[in-house]
């Protein structure tokens, strides 16, 4: 039965939901999604252990928009919080509802939600207390993009976090792109980063179905501007991770609605 967060995993028949084979993790030990949709990864490092972190002591419950294999989910679960796990693909909600990881009293803090954020569902206003969506804002129209942050803005709890992971223009999948990507920025486009016929870089070990043809990459300066326009704090932003540490745009944004005050409590 769907509560407005989701179907409550611990109300699931695990015997009838089917199994499903992960494929096996590449040398870097990221995973391919089973649809084809990019990468997951099984550590709990660097945004995503902060968003786990921040989960464990939220008294709402959390978002992990994209959970792929459920990696962040189980892990804010095993922190204390409450979790809707969202997946575009219903096999991945099922591995994350069968997950050997879980037990009992876990998935009763375990909320499965499938469809595409933003548009496919929606929760009552101040609601979710942090969302966490990592490799999937690169995925996004500009529409979307903004649409997620409209969202957003009206779920969290005023002073609610949101961390994004997402390709930023130096990813090795792309990097020539840079340079194409500084001259729109400097020409005054607001979405400077839009790729329509994305091919992995020539260094790249990944097949190239692994993602669509279109890529959206932001900068730093992008995220801020969009976050800004809706109403967010900036915590933390800046470029991480990769071969030379610039490969993806990582932030922490705080909900400011309300006049929120980050000296009170949440």
């Amino acid at each position: 039965m769907q509560s407005k967060f989701g179907i409550q995993a611990s109300t699931l028949d695990l015997e009838k939901i089917p199994d499903h084979d992960i494929p096996a993790p590449a040398p870097d030990g990221r995973i391919t999604t089973l649809n084809q949709m990019g990468y997951a990864t099984q550590g709990i490092l660097g945004i995503t252990k902060k968003f786990v972190d921040y989960a464990a002591t939220c008294k709402y419950p959390v978002l992990d928009g994209g959970a792929a294999y459920g990696a962040a989910s189980i892990a804010a679960i095993k922190a204390g919080a409450t979790v809707i796990a969202n997946e575009i693909d219903q096999k991945h909600l099922d591995i994350i509802a069968k997950s050997p990881q879980l037990t009992k009293e876990d998935r009763e803090k375990l909320y499965l939600r499938l469809g595409v954020i933003p548009y496919d569902f929606d929760f009552p206003e101040n609601s979710i207390g942090a969302i966490h969506m990592s490799r999937v804002f690169h995925f996004f129209h500009p529409k979307d993009v903004e649409e997620t942050f409209k969202r957003a803005a009206k779920w969290l709890v005023p002073g609610g976090r949101f961390f994004i992971l997402t390709a930023s223009p130096f990813h090795f999948a792309n990097r020539d792109f840079s340079d194409t990507y500084n001259a729109n920025y400097a020409k005054g486009e607001k979405w400077p980063g839009e790729i329509f016929d994305f091919k992995f870089h020539a260094g790249g070990n990944e097949p190239e179905k692994t993602t669509g043809s279109y890529l959206h990459v932001m900068d730093p300066r992008v995220l801020f501007r969009v976050a800004s326009e809706n109403g967010f704090i900036v915590k933390e932003i800046g470029l991480q991770e990769g071969e030379f540490d610039v490969d993806y745009t990582v932030a922490i944004f705080i909900n400011g609605k309300n006049n929120y005050n980050p000296t009170h409590a949440q």
